[in-house]
């Protein structure tokens, strides 16, 4: 879990994002796992797909939730959002929800639905970026 910034204290979130231009949904989050947290981590399936408008802000998010394996921490400098990386126990995480410190809740969604084992293959995001592999129907 992340520490970051919040309006008046800190939250914890799961490391989350913008994809840059022209980085596919798995780069991105590569980059931002990374970039947040100074471990590199490759991602093995999607957990799902979530919609969440922030009562506080108005605003609509959409998280598109990974599953993976991370490597040993690269001790790079963390975005300057990010106050501190935590490895953290369900209970710490449930307690942090009863004291509402987390980002949203999309942080315990995407838990809930990882131990309830959901998993799509990462080939469910398509990319049409000029880098990728996709050429469309009779065209080589």
């Amino acid at each position: 879990m992340v520490e970051e910034r919040g309006a008046t204290n800190s939250v914890f979130n799961q490391p989350a994002g913008h994809v840059e231009v022209d980085e596919d949904f798995e780069e991105a989050i590569i980059r931002e796992t990374l970039e947040e947290t100074s471990y590199p981590f490759t991602p093995d399936y999607i957990i799902g797909l979530y919609l969440y408008k922030s009562p506080h802000s108005g605003q609509t998010f959409q998280r598109l939730a990974f599953a993976g394996m991370v490597d040993e921490s690269l001790n790079t400098r963390l975005d300057s959002s990010i106050i501190a990386t935590h490895w953290l126990t369900l209970d710490e995480i449930f307690q942090l929800e009863q004291d509402d410190r987390l980002r949203s809740p999309l942080v315990t969604r995407c838990i809930h639905d990882y131990l309830s084992g959901e998993q799509y293959h990462l080939n469910l995001c398509k990319s049409l970026l000029e880098h990728s592999d996709f050429s469309p129907i009779g065209v080589e």
